[in-house]
C-alpha cells in the first residue's frame, strides 16, 4: 500500500501539479477539507447541460472526450514555443483523463484570484496544519512546487481567459517504488462556467482535462495498468479541493472582514498578494445573498479564445 501511495503521489503530482490532488491526499494524512460533494441535486437543479456535455457526473477516458477539448484550445493565440509544448504533450501522452465536473457555490472573483495566485491556498492549508508542501511564484506566471517526499516541479501558464486555464507541467519523483528519478510532464486544461439562481446566488462549474507524459519506459507501462485506480484518487481529491474553494467562498460572503484579516497572517505570499486578496474578500463579502434552492440558470460567460490580457 506505501508503494502504491507513492506511486499514486507522482502520478497525480503531474496530472493535477496545478491543483495539488496527490499532494493533497498525502499531505493531510486521511483528514477530509470537505465533508461532501460540492453541491447536492436535493438542494439545487442542476441544468442539463454544462460546459457542453449532459453527462457531467463522471470521468471519461474517451478519445471524444480527448478531440472535443483539444478543438477547444486556442492554438493560433498560443505562442510558437507554448504550441510546441502542448503538441509535444498531447501526442506522445501515456495518459489522458478528464475529471468529473464539480459544481460549487462560488464568487467568480474568488475563482479567478486563486488560480491566479494558487499559492495562496497552499498557506491556507498550511495555515489549518493540514499541509506542510511548498508552493512558489518563481517568475510571473511561473510555480515551483515540492512536497518535502520526492516530487519537485514546475507549473507554466500556457493561457488564460476568463473561463479557461492551460498550464504545463513538469518535473521529477525520486522514491519508493523506483529504483531512478522518474521524470515527467503535463497539460492541464481548467475550465469554468459561472452559474446562477434567480435568486442571484453564484455557483461555479469546474472542469479538469489532463494529459500525462512519462518519459521512462518501465513506468509509463505501470501508469497504464493503475489509471483507473490513480483516475479515482484524482476525482476525489478534485471535489475536496473545489469544495474547500466554495466553502472559502460562501465564508468570505459572511464574514469578509475576518478572511481580509487571515490574509495578511498568509506569510508566506508577498505583501501585494496579501492585500490582493484582502481586497478580494471585502468585495466578495458586498455581494452576500442567502441561500436558496431556486433552479440554477445559465450565467453568460465569455466564449473560449477571448483571452485576458
Amino acid at each position: 500500500m506505501k508503494r502504491f501511495t507513492n506511486f499514486s503521489r507522482f502520478i497525480l503530482g503531474f496530472v493535477s501539479i496545478f491543483l495539488l490532488n496527490s499532494l493533497i491526499s498525502t499531505s493531510v494524512q486521511s483528514q477530509t477539507l470537505y465533508a461532501s460533494a460540492p453541491v447536492m441535486e436535493s438542494q439545487v437543479q442542476i441544468p442539463n447541460q454544462i460546459l457542453g456535455v449532459a453527462d457531467y457526473k463522471n470521468p471519461s477516458v474517451s478519445n471524444k472526450s480527448k478531440k472535443e477539448i483539444l478543438s477547444q484550445i486556442p492554438f493560433k493565440t498560443l505562442s510558437p514555443e507554448a504550441q510546441g509544448r502542448v503538441r509535444q504533450v498531447v501526442t506522445s501522452s501515456t495518459m489522458y483523463r478528464r475529471l468529473p465536473i464539480q459544481v460549487v457555490p462560488c464568487e467568480k472573483e474568488m475563482y479567478d484570484f486563486m488560480t491566479r495566485h494558487p499559492e495562496t491556498m497552499v498557506n491556507i492549508w498550511e495555515l489549518m496544519g493540514v499541509s506542510k508542501m511548498t508552493l512558489m511564484e518563481i517568475k510571473p506566471g511561473t510555480f515551483y512546487l515540492e512536497d518535502g517526499a520526492g516530487t519537485r516541479g514546475k507549473a507554466e501558464y500556457l493561457y488564460k481567459s476568463p473561463d479557461m486555464l492551460i498550464l504545463y507541467v513538469f518535473g521529477t519523483y525520486e522514491g519508493i517504488p523506483f529504483p531512478k528519478k522518474v521524470r515527467g510532464s503535463g497539460l492541464i486544461i481548467l475550465q469554468n462556467q459561472q452559474l446562477k439562481d434567480s435568486s442571484g446566488k453564484n455557483f461555479l462549474a469546474v472542469r479538469l482535462d489532463a494529459f500525462m507524459q512519462i518519459e521512462n519506459d518501465g513506468v509509463e507501462a505501470l501508469a497504464k495498468t493503475f489509471q483507473p485506480l490513480v483516475g479515482k484518487v484524482a476525482d476525489h481529491n478534485l471535489n475536496q479541493i473545489v469544495g474547500f474553494l466554495g466553502e472559502l467562498s460562501e465564508t468570505t460572503l459572511k464574514n469578509g472582514v475576518g478572511v481580509a484579516n487571515m490574509a495578511r497572517r498568509l506569510h508566506h505570499l508577498s505583501p501585494e498578494v496579501q492585500e490582493e486578496f484582502a481586497e478580494v474578500a471585502l468585495l466578495t463579502s458586498t455581494r452576500s445573498t442567502q441561500p436558496t434552492t431556486i433552479p440554477l440558470q445559465y450565467q453568460p460567460y465569455p466564449a473560449v479564445g477571448s483571452q485576458v490580457e
